[in-house]
């Protein structure tokens, strides 16, 4: 009998121990998946906690945009007021009565004041505040908004004066701040002051005096300078020669610290910060977040989330693209308009996946002229141009 209960204990151990492990490990599956349906249900939780308060961000720019606008329309009149874009800076005086507007793609700085009739009339008070004007503008470092909200307060755009060693005297001579006093004294002494009308919404009617000067002929060159550092940097964290990255800028921006488009898009290299810019941010720190207007105003963090971007766009949407030249010709032009608008060039539709056979069957040369003709916007038609040759441009400047 014994010998017949060790013969059936010795034949059952092993099932025995063969379920209960059988049990453990299903019980070890069953916690494995609750942890990660767990994890999946916070991490949706927490996209949705981080849209909310990106939302609430937008609504208070918009409100906050809507009450700046108004003030200025107050004294400029209805349409007039003047704010920053990709390519224009504008800054305005605390009291909206004077502003400054400078246009990095013609090269031109406009001062406008508003002033009463008797300072039209009285000539050298006039040239007192037109001194006082042009030295402000000379000396202004920018701000990286025209108004606050509780989410994001305006700090200042640059360390050093925005148009540093980019406006001359009148003779060409260069501007240091020991001559600045004597240059615009020369400069308004040389220019051309023309007065203007406007209502404003206030229904009164007001003079404004109006000034222009000239950019120096190497403007654009000085400021690319300002961001050697931040290019060089990204460009060999990612491998792409820099003349890439100078030439998107200056194709953005034409380097306008203050840069913005009605997308909105912000900073040097133009980003969206719910596409590009949630995109980059993702795959440079692996979290997920949407970068603010005061984020991409920094030099540093614009050209990181920017040669990034394009980074992205070169090893995965245009990996399978063959030719390197024919690749990131397809960068540039995905840059502007989005991968997808790239396919339909091709497909008619945006799955790129049927795009890169037809991309690979073109040499560059016969796919630049493709694109040329069948993107979809004339805009990016342009883009790809202006990129390409300002790409030589920068190598020949380097």
């Amino acid at each position: 009998m014994k010998k017949t209960v060790v013969i059936l204990l010795l034949f059952f151990l092993p099932f025995l121990a063969w379920s209960q492990s059988k049990r453990e490990l299903e019980e070890f599956a069953r916690k494995q998946e609750q942890e990660r349906e767990q994890l999946k249900q916070e991490q949706k939780k927490g996209l949705s906690d981080l849209l909310a308060e990106y939302e609430k961000y937008v609504k208070a720019e918009q409100e906050a945009y809507a009450a700046f606008k108004k003030q200025v329309e107050k004294e400029w009149g209805k349409g007039n007021a003047v704010e920053s874009t990709n390519k224009d800076w504008v800054e305005y005086s605390d009291d909206h009565k004077s502003r400054t507007v400078v246009d990095f793609e013609k090269g031109e700085a406009k001062i406008e004041i508003i002033v009463g009739g008797n300072e039209v009339q009285d000539t050298g008070e006039l040239k007192r505040k037109l001194e006082e004007e042009v030295t402000r503008l000379m000396e202004n470092r920018g701000t990286s908004k025209d108004y606050d909200t509780e989410y994001e307060k305006r700090r200042q755009l640059s360390e050093e004066p925005v148009l540093a060693g980019q406006v001359e005297t009148p003779e060409g001579g260069k501007i240091s701040r020991e001559n600045l006093p004597e240059a615009v004294k020369e400069i308004v002494e040389k220019g051309e002051p023309k007065i203007e009308k406007v209502k404003g919404e206030d229904g009164e009617e007001r003079e404004v005096v109006v000034f222009s000067l000239p950019l120096a002929p190497d403007h654009i060159r000085v400021r690319a300078k300002r961001y050697e550092t931040e290019v060089e940097n990204f460009c060999r964290k990612y491998s792409f020669d820099p003349a890439l990255v100078y030439a998107v800028i200056h194709t953005e921006s034409y380097f306008n610290p203050k840069a913005k488009s009605y997308v909105p898009a912000y900073g040097l290299m133009q980003i969206v910060p719910h596409y590009a810019g949630k995109d980059a941010y993702r795959y440079v720190y692996g979290k997920d977040k949407r970068p603010t207007a005061n984020y991409l105003y920094e030099p540093h963090n614009n050209v990181e989330l920017g040669t990034a971007y394009l980074h992205l766009l070169y090893t995965r949407s245009f990996q399978q693209v063959k030719d390197s030249k024919s690749r990131m010709l397809c960068v540039i032009a995905a840059y502007n308009t989005g991968a997808g608008n790239v396919s339909r060039a091709f497909t008619g539709n945006t799955r790129l996946s049927n795009a890169i056979s037809k991309i690979n069957s073109y040499s560059y040369e016969d796919l630049y002229a493709y694109l040329s003709k069948r993107l979809p916007a004339q805009e990016t038609r342009d883009y790809i141009r202006k990129v390409t040759e300002r790409m030589q441009q920068y190598k020949e400047w380097r």
